[in-house]
């Protein structure tokens, strides 16, 4: 039905856009691609509020981070828009004083893209650089705390702290330290309420995050098992029973920092 709604061309902005973000989620064949292009109509149309156009481009630009992170090792251009994007809205939103929904996933998607290009400079560059990378780690994660304070979405809440929890678990495993008291008990608290949600990925996320935080207290063993339930909530009601293309790349990912260790 929303497809249909959003194929003619009476199609309301708000419709365009509801349909681009059920076809960001579902991410099957070219449904990212057609994502893209529906963001992009509404951002273009001056005839739309500022606000959802601005969200729009935000949305542009979390499809220009996942082609940014194919093939293992980033694409320029896909990373600058990535980046360029969430900037533009800030300056848009003068960080925060005008549409604070919109600046605070501009805080979201800039921490996000920084999470991504850590971990793949985590998975390839010299273990020497590792405390270095902890560090960055530890700083990308106060991009969150402007998009906490500025968002009144839930969902948007929910995810902004699993990236947070993500980033503080590579901080620990990078920097050889024990992960503080406390994070795997809320990365198992934020897991049960997706898990409540029926929202399998973000289920696998945190299950992501926890193999990590795993990984940093020593316990290999557990954090391979939680790799697997992670990829299994990828899996969960995909009809090729393949996990969704960005649960997979933070698999490998992680897989590739775990391999680092016994080396």
């Amino acid at each position: 039905m929303l497809s249909e709604l959003a194929g003619r061309e009476s199609a309301d902005a708000g419709t365009l856009m509801r349909h681009a973000e059920v076809l960001f989620t579902r991410a099957r064949d070219d449904d990212r691609g057609r994502a893209e292009l529906l963001y992009r109509r509404v951002a273009g149309d001056s005839r739309t509020d500022a606000g959802t156009r601005l969200m729009c481009r935000l949305g542009s630009a979390d499809i220009s981070r996942g082609r940014a992170n194919r093939g293992g090792r980033p694409s320029v251009l896909p990373l600058i828009r990535a980046f360029g994007q969430p900037m533009l809205v800030l300056i848009a939103t003068r960080a925060g004083r005008a549409e604070q929904e919109a600046a605070a996933d501009a805080y979201r998607a800039l921490q996000h893209t920084t999470l991504r290009v850590l971990e793949w400079a985590a998975g390839t560059a010299p273990r020497w650089s590792w405390p270095v990378l902890a560090y960055l780690c530890r700083a990308a994660r106060r991009l969150g705390n402007p998009a906490q304070r500025l968002s009144g979405n839930g969902n948007r809440r929910a995810l902004i702290r699993q990236h947070q929890l993500l980033l503080s678990a590579y901080a620990s495993l990078l920097a050889g330290r024990a992960p503080q008291p406390g994070l795997q008990r809320e990365a198992q608290s934020l897991r049960d309420a997706y898990r409540s949600a029926d929202d399998p990925p973000g289920c696998g996320n945190l299950a992501a995050t926890l193999a990590v935080l795993a990984a940093a207290g020593g316990d290999l063993a557990s954090a391979g098992s939680l790799l697997e339930m992670a990829r299994d909530d990828y899996t969960a009601g995909r009809p090729d029973a393949r996990p969704i293309p960005s649960g997979e790349a933070l698999l490998r990912a992680i897989q590739r920092l775990l391999d680092r260790l016994h080396r």
